[in-house]
């Protein structure tokens, strides 16, 4: 068995929380090899699939939570990243559906365009005021997930479909997935969620767990959740539709690895995101964040920092997020230069004294 060092630097994590969606998932993989890390006794597969576009086997991690919910999520995820330092982390499996006008069919898959934790909030003496939680995934992902919609190559799964109408071929939803602690099998919670949420597609007890995590890494990887539909999270929930689901899940997945546009081969000798070089002193935080004012706006612009992170910036401190997302991929070094293409020579002139 290949040591941690011989082993190639990981692309994906997958992390699923159920066997079936383990199992699922494996059988896209090649010359699948089952590990234990020596530091942290962390269970996973290695494997890896082919990726035309950058023309090299993208290395692949399954890892499967101890239970579900979102706790164990995060805290699979968290290790993951530890251990990993993967450019994406993918959870992958089975979700409830919500029925909509577009969506009406079991095994179809959906793909989270925010993740809505429903379990925060305050017992008032009036009852419960919800204090929801929303979460993004990545945007080149989710771009990549929405160019495969109509891709047909996933399409053929191999596992019949239970109600045997096999002329019909999965879909992809793009929409919210609520995220609690709960199996819902009650019409009138999810109907409750949707006077809210009216874009609602599935309800889950993963994603929140996996995208807090993700996000809360120093180097955040992209991060995305793909889910089939099993039930319809109503009293009349079983497990019929289970397995189909998770062959669905996973075939989207193995697609999305097969075509996404992944950064070159990180090299062997890489460090952990932890032991990232932060080249800037607190002090030059504070006296930047002082002086730079409206040019937040350029400067993030000149990192491409997209619109939708920028929304989640707290009003009055666009300065000091824009230092922590840079600060967690490693960019901090780039400043000056940054600063000096927007014409704050002054700014890039503190920051090298």
């Amino acid at each position: 068995m290949p040591t941690n060092s011989q082993r190639q630097p990981v692309d994906v994590v997958v992390i699923t929380a159920l066997a079936d969606e383990s199992s699922a998932v494996l059988k896209t993989l090649n010359g699948v090899e089952r590990t234990v890390e020596s530091t942290t006794a962390l269970s996973a597969y290695h494997g890896s699939i082919a990726n035309d576009v950058v023309n090299r086997q993208i290395q692949v991690v399954l890892t499967q939570s101890t239970q579900m919910g979102n706790v164990a999520a995060a805290q699979a995820v968290s290790r993951a990243i530890d251990v990993w330092n993967p450019q994406a982390v993918l959870l992958v499996g089975i979700a409830g559906g919500v029925k909509t006008k577009d969506i009406s069919s079991l095994g179809d898959v959906v793909i989270a365009d925010q993740i809505v934790a429903y379990e925060p909030g305050k017992i008032r003496d009036t009852g419960l005021e919800n204090r929801w939680e929303v979460y993004r995934p990545s945007f080149p992902l989710l771009n990549a997930a929405r160019m495969l919609a109509e891709d047909p190559h996933w399409k053929e799964v191999a596992i019949p479909r239970p109600d045997g109408s096999n002329h019909h071929r999965p879909k992809v939803h793009f929409g919210i997935v609520a995220s609690g602690e709960k199996v819902i099998t009650a019409t009138d919670f999810v109907q409750e969620l949707q006077s809210t949420w009216s874009k609602l597609a599935a309800v889950e007890m993963e994603g929140y767990g996996a995208a807090l995590a993700t996000y809360a890494v120093e180097t955040a990887p992209g991060f995305l959740l793909i889910k089939a539909l099993s039930d319809w999270s109503n009293s009349d929930k079983n497990d019929n539709w289970r397995h189909y689901a998770c062959a669905v899940s996973a075939a989207f997945f193995k697609r999305i690895v097969q075509t996404f546009s992944f950064g070159p081969s990180p090299d062997d000798s890489r460090q952990p995101h932890k032991a990232g070089r932060n080249p800037l002193p607190g002090k030059k935080k504070i006296e930047l964040c002082r002086n730079l004012g409206a040019n937040w706006r350029d400067l993030a612009d000149y990192f491409d920092i997209p619109l939708w992170e920028r929304d989640r910036f707290r009003p009055g401190w666009e300065c000091q997020e824009i230092w922590e997302w840079l600060q967690r991929r490693n960019k901090l070094d780039g400043l000056p230069e940054g600063l000096r293409f927007i014409l704050r020579d002054d700014l890039a002139a503190l920051l090298e004294s």
